[in-house]
Parts: C-alpha cells; sequence; structure tokens
C-alpha cells in the first residue's frame, strides 16, 4: 500500500477512535446487544437471566395468536431484530451518525489546520476521500457491531442462526454513505459543520417522503390499470395528478433512493440464504414454505394446474411411508337456493369437503375446519384406509378467487404415531401462503414486492444502486470542485 494512503487511513481511523460520540454510540450498541446474551427466545416462551423468570408471548401482542412452538421464538426474534436495526439504528441512530461526522471536513478547513494539511504534498481529492471514508468507517464499525452481536446472541441463546440478518450492517452503512456524500459536500461549501447536519438531517426524512409519494403513485397507477383489465370504468388522470405524476418520477430518479435499502437487505437476504419457499404456484403465487417434514419434493413445479406437487418419504424397497400432493384446480360452481329462489356460486371448500365425504361411502371419516394463519382456512376429511397396513388418509380443502386447492396427504401407521402425524401435518398446512399484496390496499407491500434484481426499471434494483451511486458521485464531484478553488 502507498505510504500516503496508509497514512491517511491511520489518521481516518484515529478521528474515529477520538470522537467522543463514537465511543457513545459503542456503548449504546453494547446495551442493544446485551439482551440478546441475557434473553432467549424459546418455543415455550422468553427465558429472561437463565431462567430467573419466564414471559408468555401472549405479553408481547396479539400478533403472536396464530402461531406456535419453534414459529413463535422465530417471530419473536425477527420482531426484535426489525425493531432495533430497521426502526432505532436505520432512523435515529442514522441521524446520530450524521451529526457526529459532519465535523470532519468544516475542522480540515479551519485556519491553521488547513494551513498545515494542505502544504503536504498530497492531494486534495485524497484527503476529501479520507474524510469522507472516515465517516464511512465510523457507521461500519457500530453497524457490524451491533448486527454482529445481535447475532451471535440469539445464536447462543435462542438457538437461532440468520445469516441473511448480517446484510443489515451492510444495508445501514449503505444508507449512511449516501447521506454523508451531501454531508461532505454541504460542509466544503459552507465550512460549517451545523450546515451540513441540519441540510442533511432535513433532506433525509424529505427524500424519503418524496420516494414513498413516488411509491403510492405508482401502487394507484397498477390499481387502475389493474381494475380496466377487469372491465371496470376507471376515471381519467387530471392535468394536475399527470404534471404532479411526472415531478415524481423525475424526483424518483434523479434523487438517491434511500427508502431502498431495506428491499436490498431483503434481497441480500434472498441471495444468502435462498428463497423463503420450496415451491411456489407462478399462475397464483401460492408459496409452500417447507417440505413435509421427513419427505422430499419428488416433483417440483411452477404450475400446480398443469403438474401437482409431490412429496415422498419411501423405504429401501421402495414404498412410499408418506405421499403429500398439491394441486390446483378451477372451482366448480354449485347450485345454492336462498329466499325461495335458486342461484349459481363458486363452490367453497366447505362444499367440496362435504362432497369427497359424500363419496366416500362405508368409510369412517373425521372433519375439521382449520385456520392456517393469515385469514386463511383448509376443510379436512380424515379417514383409513380399509387393513392392517391401511394408510392413514387426509385431504385439505382450500379455495381462493377462481380456484381450489387440495392437500393430499398418505401416511403409514407404523412410520410415527398420531401426536407425531398431527404435528407434521399442521406445520405443512401452516406453511401455505399467498406471496401479493393489493397495489390498492397494501401499497407499500406491493412496492415491495415489485422491487428486485431482473425487476422493470423503475423497481430494478441495479437500477437503483446505479442512480444513487452517480447521484453520491455528482456531489462528491462538486465538492472536489469547490476545494480546488480554495486558497488557503
Amino acid at each position: 500500500m502507498n505510504p500516503t494512503t496508509r497514512a491517511l487511513l491511520e489518521d481516518a481511523w484515529r478521528q474515529i477512535l477520538d470522537n467522543t460520540v463514537f465511543r457513545i454510540l459503542t456503548v449504546v450498541a453494547v446495551l442493544l446487544v446485551l439482551p440478546t446474551f441475557l434473553v432467549a427466545a424459546t418455543p415455550e416462551g422468553i427465558d429472561v437471566l437463565f431462567g430467573l423468570w419466564k414471559l408468555d408471548y401472549a405479553d408481547f401482542g396479539p400478533g403472536f395468536g396464530r402461531l406456535e412452538g419453534e414459529a413463535l421464538s422465530k417471530e419473536f426474534v425477527r420482531m426484535v431484530q426489525e425493531f432495533i436495526v430497521q426502526g432505532l439504528a436505520g432512523t435515529v441512530g442514522v441521524s446520530f451518525c450524521i451529526a457526529a461526522t459532519a465535523f470532519f471536513v468544516p475542522r480540515m478547513l479551519e485556519k491553521g489546520a488547513a494551513d498545515v494539511v494542505f502544504s503536504r504534498p498530497i492531494s486534495r481529492a485524497k484527503l476529501l476521500a479520507s474524510r469522507w471514508l472516515a465517516g464511512v468507517l465510523f457507521v461500519a464499525v457500530l453497524s457490524s457491531l451491533l448486527v454482529g452481536g445481535m447475532h451471535l446472541g440469539f445464536l447462543l441463546r435462542s438457538g437461532h442462526s440468520d445469516p441473511g440478518f448480517l446484510g443489515s450492517a451492510l444495508t445501514l452503512t449503505y444508507l449512511f454513505a449516501i447521506l454523508h456524500c451531501l454531508s461532505t459536500m454541504v460542509a466544503v461549501f459552507t465550512r460549517s459543520s451545523v450546515a451540513a447536519i441540519l441540510v442533511t438531517v432535513i433532506f433525509f426524512p424529505m427524500n424519503s417522503c418524496l420516494h414513498s409519494g413516488w411509491g403510492l403513485k405508482e401502487a394507484a397507477y397498477a390499481a387502475r390499470e389493474a381494475r380496466m383489465a377487469e372491465g371496470e370504468e376507471a376515471e381519467e388522470p387530471s392535468a394536475t395528478v399527470r404534471t404532479l405524476s411526472m415531478l415524481l418520477d423525475v424526483v424518483h430518479w434523479v434523487l438517491p433512493k434511500t427508502n431502498d435499502a431495506d428491499a436490498l437487505a431483503a434481497s441480500l437476504r434472498t441471495a444468502v440464504l435462498g428463497a423463503d419457499h420450496v415451491v411456489r404456484d407462478a399462475r397464483t403465487d401460492l408459496l409452500v414454505a417447507e417440505d413435509f417434514q421427513g419427505a422430499s419434493l419428488a416433483a417440483p413445479t411452477a404450475d400446480l394446474g398443469a403438474t401437482p406437487a409431490v412429496w415422498r418419504a419411501t423405504r429401501p424397497d421402495g414404498e412410499d411411508h408418506a405421499r403429500v400432493e398439491l394441486k390446483r384446480v378451477e372451482r366448480q360452481m354449485s347450485r345454492e337456493q336462498k329466499n325461495g329462489r335458486e342461484r349459481l356460486r363458486k363452490q367453497s371448500a366447505r362444499q367440496a369437503a362435504d362432497a369427497f365425504e359424500d363419496s366416500l361411502s362405508g368409510s369412517s371419516t373425521r372433519r375439521e375446519t382449520r385456520s392456517i394463519g393469515a385469514g386463511l382456512a383448509v376443510e379436512l376429511v380424515a379417514w383409513r384406509e380399509d387393513g392392517v397396513d391401511g394408510m392413514e388418509r387426509e385431504r385439505a380443502y382450500l379455495a381462493d378467487g377462481e380456484w381450489m386447492y387440495s392437500v393430499d396427504m398418505s401416511t403409514r401407521p407404523n412410520w410415527f404415531d398420531e401426536p407425531e402425524r398431527e404435528r407434521r401435518r399442521k406445520e405443512f398446512l401452516e406453511g401455505l401462503s399467498f406471496d401479493r399484496a393489493s397495489p390498492e390496499i397494501d401499497p407499500v407491500g406491493w412496492r415491495e414486492r415489485q422491487f428486485g434484481w431482473t425487476a422493470p426499471p423503475k423497481h430494478n434494483a441495479f437500477l437503483s444502486i446505479g442512480t444513487t451511486l452517480a447521484f453520491c458521485a455528482l456531489l462528491m464531484a462538486l465538492a472536489l470542485w469547490r476545494l480546488r478553488c480554495m486558497d488557503f
């Protein structure tokens, strides 16, 4: 490494260590990490101080009511991670770091300090880059301590490892690096740390609001197009609305996309851990979260209407211990009498289960309606085939929109006992969900689902990063131009 570059890096590191706010924030990060080593999220509840006392998940809100066992502990850990990293660190923490690093450049430009610094045979570009890098290292160290410490604490005490969470340290640093470019540019032009803090702290939420407004606009247009595709009439936007829409488009493409930091973190998590599902129906976005425990996916598919998804657990002789089949068909129409009048309606899951149960004449059946979360419910029909080695059979029906899903589960009685069979069946069914959000009902969720590495330009991750880096490069170029024009 060049001696000059090494000296500048060492100087940047010393600035960080000598910063009082850095020491304070280090203590705060440690205090936020400490509870993850003292509190364990277990399937039974929250274990505080190694069994000193325990808390129930229900005490933390009704959102845990639909979950059980290990899913409870995972959801609790996820909520804590999101609250601390995206909530506290991503807003309050970044604002504190802006204030703590805003003086790096003005201090260099003070009379006396500037005479010493700029008399050395070091280019002004390198000096400016070293001050910017000092601020980025400031946040990189703190975010790594916070995220890495929390990950280690949850791993040791709660047994929960989420490698994708470690990417949050990168996105926090990325978010701050964007804002620090603006802070550095303002500091060079004004030589005032107060001005750098005020401009950056005001720009941060304002920029977020503008991009949020653009996202709401895109969701509104998408909802309008969806209504028109269904044959509904949609009012044409006024000239004022179209003008505002164009302005938001310009703002979105020009300004740095700080709002995409969370979406980038989610994309990194997917890249590290892979998709959070084993089957996805491309036609309806039905997701299957996990394989049926003990069985492997023997017939993967992206279209459950054309080819069912099949899981099998086989014995050495090739016979099945268990077989699970998931498929999708169009919902049949059923006739219904109401107020003396007959009308046609789409067959419900209950009606499908009734019809199937009637077809099992002579077999002893068991019926059950089961909630599987996220507002979904299935109708379950269970029976046993004749004979000593007769298979235990269940069929679950799930109706959604134009489609009816059926899940056929067959297991041998001697593979495991009834409580274990019930647990595995319940876990598999609760892993069914729909990955979709209506742009009209949930515009924020809709926007998050549009974002990705292969998405169209408006929602493309590469373009988001590229245009943001171009904005940052422009700010740094302006700062360097102003610095080179200064005469000390």
